[in-house]
Formats: structure tokens, C-alpha cells, sequence
């Protein structure tokens, strides 16, 4: 009978822990909406006023960290929470103060492109327009604790992923292939020696180098778009060589754009805009883009 009770007794407190947290799921009402629109307008008003605190104080760490978690393996968790709290917390908070920093310092304008809410979140999409003749696009995920909204994601268009998805991918390399794995030193080797060649200004032995780095560890946009620059800077043929490469090999809409863009493709290039366009909401920005004023970068 005892044993009957016990059961019933941690099965009524699983059943109200359930309940508190189905509580806790915060599901916007209208005037939840309202205020993360009007939060949003005040972000976009600090991004063009090259004010940094109400980006700052908007992160929220924690929800973020969450987030990441819910993706991983627990045998991952723990990796994850080291890398997150050495290097990668304060790279989240340089890329959110960079878009203020390349507001101020390329003399930028931004624009509130789209909002659009779900149940229990919501999404706020910003163009920014460059005097260097470029353009590019953030999402943010919203959420209001505590009655307040709070940034807990981001999403890079160019990347085509969510920051989280991005760092659930980079601990998984990591704990895929320690650092005594081949590839892990091989990855380490290279990245190196293309970084020593560079600062020796010899741009192609930096691309080389690039190429050199396993497969395994070439997924994300940043070395692609590394190679591409090298490859500018040392002529056409190899440009547009290490551009058809990457296109092939790196399915990003970024890439794509750039490999349209510089084929002058036309009709595949309108295909990417009507894409773009459709996914951050703005219309006008984009139109820049069609008629060649701007490049998106």
C-alpha cells in the first residue's frame, strides 16, 4: 500500500511539474505583439543612432544557451558550456555590436523589414544599406521573460542558419574529431599556415592552404568566402575558377548569388532575389540589388 502511494505521489508531482511548465510557455497576446513591435523599431532606432546598449542588454545569454542545449547530445553538453563560456559568448556579443559598429563606421542606414509573430515567439527581420555600395540582412528570434522582450537567437541569411544550429554543428566537429584525431590536426595545421601566409602577403599560398584543410571541417560559409576573396585578389582566371568551385560545393544562397552575380545570370539571379526578397521582407533594398547599384555582401 506505502509502495502505491509513493508512486501515485511522484506521479502527482510529475503530472503539476508538467502542468507549471506548460504555465510557463508564454503565448503572445496582442499586447504582447505590440510591445515586441515597438521594441523592435526601438533596436532599429539604436542601430542608426550607433547606440550599443539596448543591443547589449537585449541578449539574453541563458535562453540562448538553452536553446543550444535542446539540440545537443548530453554527451555534448559539456564541451558546448566550456567553448561557450571561453570564446563563443563574446563572439555573439561582437556580431550583435558589429551591425552598430558598420552602421557608424560605412556610414549605414538601417531598416525594419519584417516582424512576424508566432505563439509563443516572434521574429524581427533588419536591412542595413552601406555607403560602400552593399547591403545585408539579420533575423532575430524574440521572446519576452519576464514580461520583456529579449533577443535569444539570430539567423545570417548568408549562413542560411540559426547561431544556434551553427554552434550545435561546431560542437559536434568538435567532439567528433578531438584534437587528437587527423583531421582536427591536419584542420589546426593548415588553417595556420594559410593564416602565416597571409600576414607574408602572399595571398596565394594562403589559398592553397585553404584547400589543404580536411573536408570534414570545411562546412561552414567563412573559409568558402575566405577563398573567394584570395581568389579576387590574385586575377580573373583564378577568381573565377575557386568560384565555380565553391558554388559546387558550398549550398548557400550566398554563394550562389555571388557565382549568378559574377556569371552575369540573369534569369538565376532574379530566381535569388525573389528569394531573398521573400524570406526578410523588404522589398526596396532589394530592388538595389536588381538594378546592379548595390551588391550584397
Amino acid at each position: 500500500m506505502k509502495k502505491w502511494l509513493f508512486f501515485l505521489l511522484i506521479f502527482n508531482l510529475l503530472l503539476t511539474a508538467c502542468n507549471e511548465e506548460v504555465k510557463k510557455t508564454v503565448v503572445l497576446s496582442t499586447e504582447d505583439k505590440k510591445k515586441i513591435e515597438e521594441f523592435a523599431t526601438a533596436l532599429l532606432i539604436s542601430f542608426n543612432n550607433h547606440e550599443f546598449e539596448l543591443i547589449r542588454s537585449s541578449w539574453d545569454n541563458e535562453e540562448f544557451r538553452n536553446k543550444v542545449i535542446q539540440l545537443l547530445r548530453p554527451s555534448e553538453e559539456t564541451v558546448f558550456n566550456h567553448l561557450f563560456d571561453k570564446e563563443w559568448s563574446k563572439h555573439i556579443l561582437y556580431m550583435n555590436t558589429d551591425l552598430v559598429y558598420r552602421n557608424k563606421f560605412h556610414e549605414g542606414k538601417a531598416f525594419l523589414s519584417n516582424v512576424e509573430h508566432f505563439k509563443s515567439h516572434s521574429e524581427i527581420t533588419f536591412s542595413f544599406l552601406y555607403e560602400d555600395y552593399y547591403v545585408d540582412f539579420r533575423k532575430y528570434r524574440v521572446k519576452l521573460i519576464n514580461d520583456n522582450p529579449k533577443l535569444v537567437d539570430f539567423y545570417t541569411f548568408k549562413d542560411n542558419n540559426w547561431q544556434s544550429t551553427s554552434i550545435k554543428n561546431a560542437v559536434r566537429l568538435n567532439t567528433t574529431y578531438t584534437i587528437h584525431t587527423k583531421e582536427r590536426k591536419q584542420a589546426n595545421l593548415y588553417s595556420n599556415k594559410s593564416r602565416d601566409c597571409l600576414m607574408a602577403r602572399d595571398t596565394l599560398c594562403a589559398l592553397e592552404n585553404l584547400y589543404k584543410i580536411p573536408e570534414s571541417h570545411q562546412i561552414d560559409l567563412q573559409i568558402s568566402t575566405q577563398k573567394i576573396n584570395f581568389a579576387f585578389i590574385l586575377g580573373e582566371d583564378i577568381f573565377q575558377e575557386v568560384l565555380y568551385k565553391e558554388y559546387l560545393s558550398n549550398q548557400s544562397p550566398f554563394i550562389d548569388y555571388l557565382y549568378y552575380y559574377f556569371q552575369d545570370s540573369s534569369i538565376e539571379l532574379k530566381k535569388v532575389y525573389n528569394n531573398l526578397s521573400e524570406r526578410t521582407g523588404e522589398r526596396a533594398l532589394i530592388d538595389s540589388l536588381r538594378t546592379g547599384n548595390y551588391m550584397w555582401y
